[in-house]
């Protein structure tokens, strides 16, 4: 449950963010330029963006904050409420047990009590029966100093309460030894109920330390939680200041590159104005035209040299490799050279050079024929197209 809470807030707060990112800003007033699809790619940065990059990673450590504080409140009260629940219950359990003890401890205390004085009760008898006995026996043995041999007549009244008296005895011993039973069942209860109780208390104590640990677990967890997201928010923060230290970089070269543009066409401008500049450039562009048919002309020269130059080199090393192949026996072998050994050794040649070294160096005019013809390909494009644009606009102002 958690987990799923601090997913639905990221994800609201996610979602407010790129809204913030994503909506466009108010058209300024005060912004006149036109910008066209040509120059759309240098358009520098405006300084509100910067304000408005601020503003949302402000807004984003406020709402970071408000929902690290949310959710620290809302696991303190779930957590709270969890282990209240459950103390209460087992503090419940505690008294219906502890009141179910108190009961059968009172009962057993009023049956002792009743036992007891029985007893007492027992006692006292066997005590005046004892009493009775003795004084009978005193008086019986006075009797007998005194007693005249005589016809004994039995009293058959004492007899039959001595029987009777005889068997009481009896039966009160016998409850004696019941209730002594009965007191020492009570007493091995009263010991095993103590027992329980001592173990009751091992129990809520051992509970009540658990409670503690528990409640200090989910604390040290909160606090990672927390950590966590500060270090994750921390990165995010140096990822835009990387993001907006780029955008600075981007805009400084593009303010940069639109500076040297401005600057080009103001160039153009005073040159299509004035008609001296513009002869000049008109003057100067045909001479690059005679200097691009010259360097045609010369390319086409090196191109054929060159191609001759292969030709013979592939001849030579052809040569070469057929004496090195074939060096005692050349003439009696040389019919049974074929063509295909013949274009092997052409494309072996051409791909090592001529004896497996280096091509011939170039001769200098040869090499400043070339780079002239590289200079002409390379310029060729720029100057057409600056001829081009300065003819129209020559003709735009004649009209």
């Amino acid at each position: 449950m958690i987990t799923n809470s601090l997913s639905d807030d990221s994800k609201s707060s996610d979602d407010e963010f790129w809204t913030s990112f994503e909506k466009p800003e108010a058209p300024k007033k005060s912004q006149q330029k036109i910008i066209t699809k040509e120059n759309l790619k240098f358009v520098s940065l405006r300084p509100t963006e910067k304000e408005r990059y601020e503003k949302t990673i402000t807004n984003i450590r406020f709402s970071k904050e408000e929902e690290i504080r949310n959710l620290k409140i809302k696991i303190e009260n779930k957590t709270k409420k969890e282990l209240f629940d459950s103390i209460n219950e087992v503090k419940l359990s505690f008294q219906k047990e502890a009141l179910r003890l108190q009961d059968t401890y009172a009962d057993s205390r009023q049956s002792l009590q009743k036992k007891d004085n029985e007893i007492i009760s027992l006692i006292s008898l066997i005590g005046e029966q004892g009493y009775l006995i003795s004084k009978m026996r005193v008086a019986y043995r006075r009797m007998k100093k005194n007693y005249r041999p005589q016809q004994p007549q039995p009293d058959e009244e004492l007899k039959s309460q001595v029987q009777a008296l005889k068997i009481q005895v009896g039966a009160y011993k016998l409850l004696c030894e019941q209730y002594r039973d009965e007191v020492d069942k009570y007493k091995n209860q009263n010991s095993k109920l103590t027992e329980e109780n001592i173990e009751l208390k091992n129990q809520y104590e051992k509970i009540s330390n658990d409670f503690a640990n528990f409640s200090n677990e989910q604390c040290e967890k909160a606090k990672k939680e927390k950590e966590d997201a500060i270090t994750e928010f921390n990165k995010y923060k140096l990822q835009v200041s990387k993001e907006v230290e780029v955008r600075e970089l981007l805009n400084i070269r593009q303010t940069q590159i639109i500076s040297t543009l401005q600057d080009e066409l103001k160039n153009a401008k005073i040159i299509l104005n004035s008609p001296r500049m513009r002869y000049k450039l008109l003057e100067r562009l045909k001479d690059v035209e005679e200097k691009e048919v010259k360097d045609t002309k010369d390319a086409k020269e090196i191109k054929e040299i060159n191609e001759s130059k292969n030709s013979e080199r592939s001849m030579m090393k052809a040569k070469t490799n057929s004496v090195t192949k074939y060096p005692q026996s050349f003439k009696a072998r040389s019919s049974n050279y074929s063509y295909k050994e013949y274009k092997a050794f052409e494309s072996e040649s051409s791909s090592k050079g001529l004896f497996g070294l280096r091509p011939s160096s170039i001769t200098p005019r040869l090499e400043r024929i070339q780079n002239r013809s590289k200079a002409a390909s390379s310029n060729d494009s720029r100057q057409k197209f600056s001829k081009k644009s300065v003819l129209f606009y020559s003709n735009t102002e004649e009209f």
